[in-house]
């Protein structure tokens, strides 16, 4: 049997947990010496958004001395953002503005941080995994309590200023046991009078452990198969309406088998696909078609994964298998939660299936991928007993360039007289009628806004959603009902038309897991204004104007903004030009292939 015990100096990573990279080192070790009792533990714990040395200790005379390793000091390199606030004190939270007026100078900071030099009461952030009562607060404050975090003292050695360009600031510090430095940055933050949070940390330090001697994580990772064979539900690709997840597993598929190797794609679906969502045949897939029955993915489909010992199920949309092998792990996507927060917006049945599909999936897949940050802290809410490091934030991608061509000048202006529309002179919104995306604020909105400008015309684009009779109605019976078109649905061709024609896009959503049609109206050089809420803010950024989606006058206001003031539009323009460019397919894929082979991995680690 190979001895293996000791200190190990981990650079831990990005994103995970210390107790995940722990449970790694342990298969490893596990695997190293037969000995599935073998003693792992660590020396310190990393939030999951910090990075830096972990010492993990491996075998029984070493976890005896990991405390002297806990009680060592420490040495940190934290970047501190000034002018707000995190509800976690660290950059996952909701921010609150606190002051982004005043500006703190170099010799302000330098005598702040003085004051926290020495012994100091500190008080631990709320999201932490300290126990109260015998659970972790964490745990509690997402259930929605308020829980009061008592002050305790901590030693803090030396804070030295690396670099300061406002609103960030990067500090060394070096202390004892018990330190948060997410709290101090707050604490720092308030002590200036502008608010601040902890935007980023790495642990250099901890005892005679130097960063510079750690080990990646990497080299612990012996526990992927030589080669994985993947399963991707891609019913999806068979449906004639075209929405969100069928455009995403679509990007994803078209690029998915370029970046695999050692990697099977086994694709599974019934019918025939969308001739708009054709993948090229030289794509390395293996293509099932299997019959078409009820309850098609609990039955025939998880019948098939069972009898093709697939190691890994992919499910791009809020479902999963019940009937399926231990051994195979699962990822599912999350696109959203509005029918929680909504479900007065869906039929009884479309509510009560997804609660009940989304349910399970949550609670019983390996991994979960969240197509924005919103997406992840409403899993929280509605979930708050799943281990949030499972879930992965994954942004959707985009590709530019189908929006950058416009038709012949002919077939445009046959098309603008087909519909009825004013040139250049009317509001576009893209989706399903259907009362989530709030189309009645719009509509009442846009009756405010024919006051000033009498020509403008609003523009819907999408066909019937469920619910869709009282938008209808509200339409129909508008004084300017003879000035709202509404299209159906239509090719692609004429929505890119009717896109680049323009002079705003508005999306008065109550609730959206992305936002792909503002993404696109950037994309055609049309500003965007959105209602301030879910996903909306994180993805289109300072590149749009919003306004509360129940508030029809600061809808109608913002709208006249872009309209009557160039420079306000022209500044969106140019801000959404650098948006977009955050937004990759080749991205998404990448990751989400990452999540994929992982996953199997972290299934191994966990029945271990």
């Amino acid at each position: 049997m190979e001895n293996i015990e000791g200190f190990y100096n981990i650079n831990k990573p990005y994103g995970i947990s210390s107790q995940r990279a722990v449970q790694v080192v342990k298969y490893w070790a596990r695997k190293k010496t037969g000995n599935k009792k073998i003693r792992v533990g660590h020396g310190g714990t990393l939030d999951p958004l910090a990075t830096g040395v972990l010492v993990v200790a491996i075998g029984r005379d070493f976890t005896k001395k990991i405390d002297d390793v806990v009680k060592s000091e420490k040495e940190y390199v934290a970047q501190i953002t000034l002018g707000m606030e995190s509800v976690t004190d660290d950059a996952e939270g909701d921010k609150t503005i606190i002051d982004q007026e005043n500006k703190p100078s170099y010799e302000e900071i330098g005598a702040c941080l003085k004051t926290f030099i020495g012994d100091v009461a500190q008080i631990p952030p709320a999201y932490s995994a300290i126990k109260i009562s015998g659970q972790e607060a964490y745990k509690r404050v997402r259930r929605g309590e308020v829980v009061e975090m008592q002050s305790r003292i901590v030693h803090i050695d030396t804070i030295d200023i690396i670099s300061y360009t406002y609103p960030q600031l990067i500090v060394r510090v070096t202390c004892g046991k018990g330190t948060y430095i997410r709290s101090l940055a707050r604490d720092i933050g308030r002590y200036i009078k502008v608010g601040a949070y902890l935007s980023g940390l790495q642990r250099t330090q901890v005892g005679e452990f130097h960063l510079e001697q750690s080990h990646n994580l990497d080299e612990f990772n012996t526990q992927l198969p030589e080669q994985i064979k993947i399963a991707i539900h891609a019913k999806e690709l068979e449906k004639k309406r075209i929405d969100g997840t069928t455009v995403y597993l679509y990007n994803v598929l078209r690029r998915l088998h370029t970046y695999a190797r050692n990697v099977k794609l086994d694709l599974y679906y019934s019918g025939e696909r969308n001739p708009q969502f054709t993948i090229s045949k030289r794509a390395k897939y293996i293509n099932h078609k299997i019959l078409e029955i009820p309850l098609w993915t609990q039955t025939i489909f998880a019948y098939h994964l069972w009898r093709d010992r697939c190691d890994v199920l992919w499910m791009p949309l809020q479902n999963l298998p019940r009937i399926r092998r231990k051994k195979m792990s699962t990822v599912v996507t999350i696109h959203d939660l509005a029918f929680k927060y909504f479900p007065e917006t869906y039929t009884f049945m479309d509510c009560f299936k997804l609660n009940l599909l989304t349910d399970y999936a949550v609670k019983n897949c390996t991994s979960i991928i969240a197509v924005s940050h919103a997406t992840k802290k409403d899993l929280l809410h509605f979930y708050p007993h799943i281990n949030p490091h499972k879930i992965h934030v994954i942004h959707h991608g985009f590709d530019v360039t189908l929006w950058h061509g416009r038709c012949d000048q002919k077939k445009c202006d046959d098309l603008l007289v087909q519909y009825g529309v004013n040139d250049n002179r009317y509001i576009v919104h893209i989706g399903a009628i259907q009362p989530r995306k709030n189309l009645i604020t719009l509509i009442k909105a846009f009756e405010i806004l024919k006051n000033k400008f009498p020509k403008l015309q609003l523009v819907l684009i999408g066909g019937n959603g469920w619910k869709s009779s009282e938008t209808l109605l509200c339409a129909s019976q508008s004084t300017y009902a003879h000035d709202i078109i509404i299209t159906g649905n239509i090719d692609f061709a004429s929505v890119r038309t009717l896109m680049h024609h323009a002079s705003v896009f508005a999306l008065p959503s109550l609730y959206e897991g992305f936002g792909m049609p503002a993404l696109e109206a950037m994309a055609s050089d049309i500003p965007v204004v959105a209602a301030n809420n879910s996903s909306l803010p994180e993805v289109l950024g300072d590149a749009a104007l919003y306004f509360d989606a129940y508030d029809i006058k600061a809808c109608a206001t913002q709208i006249a903004k872009i309209i009557s003031d160039s420079t306000v539009k022209e500044q969106l323009l140019k801000n959404a030009r650098q948006q977009i460019k955050k937004f990759s397919w080749d991205v998404c894929t990448k990751k989400t292939l990452h999540v994929l082979q992982t996953s199997c991995a972290l299934e191994a680690i966990d029945k271990n």
